[in-house]
């Protein structure tokens, strides 16, 4: 991005001879949604930058000493910022787009990752009877759900979403306990004792690229223990990058995101509205009771970096095709 506003500043300057900078807030004196707006007062041309696939400008870019607003010189500028800043941010916004698309695709391709949802409630027969009033029992603790997958990993832009389908996938485990690491002390997870000693607990990773290389090495050699795991602690990640980035460029472990199941919220985005409670609680059940083996053709698969990768595509509509 900024090698691209440099360009655009040293084209500007070489042909037209004028100063140039981008804003990145919207100034507070433009009232209206012109394609340029010019300033007698300090000879500007403000050309706004809009975000991709709407009308609302995110900045504009600034070109100072202008005199005169000539039609013809003002065109000429707008154009060239629209072939190039702009052209770059929609092209950002078309790639990440075509890259969801692929991964959809891709897991089209193995039909026994998709789980079908019900839409129209089974009908239950009404019986009728009669009640008697008496001393009632404290409700005995459920018992912890029987479960696929004990090691979530959660991809989503959200990160409130993140933070609710984590709460949610804790009481659909009908663990006792929950624990956020950000809400632990820094010598957490730093010693094997203080993962082997939790029993029906799920623990909460927020931001898994904020993990120290020596919890990271924890947390890996918990899941290389397989006789002294506990059959009732849940660990569930959340992460906004996926892993190929995390990789690169946050240093989480190879080693360790191959013990995770990756679960893609594809379409949500930075979600404005809440989602339902009942699409929130019919996700965390699929999360941990879907079945996500990988056959041998994915196994070879180089970006296949997590135990099983599995993509939901909508959870505000929550009752079509689960993948």
């Amino acid at each position: 991005m900024q090698n691209v506003v440099s360009q655009l500043q040293d084209i500007i300057s070489r042909h037209y001879g004028l100063p140039s900078e981008l804003e990145l807030k919207p100034l507070s004196s433009y009232q209206s949604l012109k394609k340029e707006l010019y300033s007698q007062l300090d000879q500007s041309i403000s050309i706004p930058i809009f975000e991709p696939k709407t009308t609302r400008p995110i900045a504009y870019f600034k070109i100072g000493n202008v005199v005169k607003a000539e039609p013809e010189l003002i065109q000429r500028l707008q154009d060239l910022v629209q072939m190039t800043l702009q052209s770059y941010l929609d092209l950002v916004d078309k790639m990440e787009v075509s890259e969801n698309i692929l991964q959809y695709l891709q897991m089209e391709l193995n039909p026994h990752k998709i789980l079908r949802m019900q839409k129209e409630t089974p009908k239950k027969s009404i019986q009728r009877g009669s009640i008697q009033l008496g001393s009632t029992p404290l409700a005995e603790p459920r018992a912890p759900l029987e479960r696929n997958q004990s090691e979530v990993l959660l991809l989503s832009k959200s990160r409130k979403l993140l933070d609710n389908l984590a709460v949610h996938i804790h009481d659909t485990a009908r663990n006792q306990f929950f624990i956020r690491t950000d809400h632990m002390p820094e010598s957490f997870m730093t010693r094997i004792n203080d993962l082997t000693g939790l029993e029906q607990t799920t623990l909460y990773i927020p931001r898994i690229y904020e993990l120290t290389s020596l919890q990271q090495k924890t947390l890996e050699t918990y899941f290389l223990m397989e006789k002294n795991r506990s059959n009732t602690l849940l660990i569930v990640a959340g992460t906004r990058l996926p892993a190929p980035q995390l990789i690169a460029q946050e240093n989480i472990s190879e080693g360790l995101l191959q013990h995770f199941h990756l679960f893609h919220l594809v379409s949500e985005g930075d979600v404005e509205g809440a989602i339902g409670f009942q699409s929130l609680s019919q996700c965390a059940s699929a999360v941990l009771e879907m079945k996500t083996g990988q056959d041998r053709a994915m196994a070879k698969n180089p970006l296949n970096l997590t135990k099983s990768y599995n993509l939901i595509p909508s959870l505000r509509d929550f009752f079509p095709t689960i993948h």
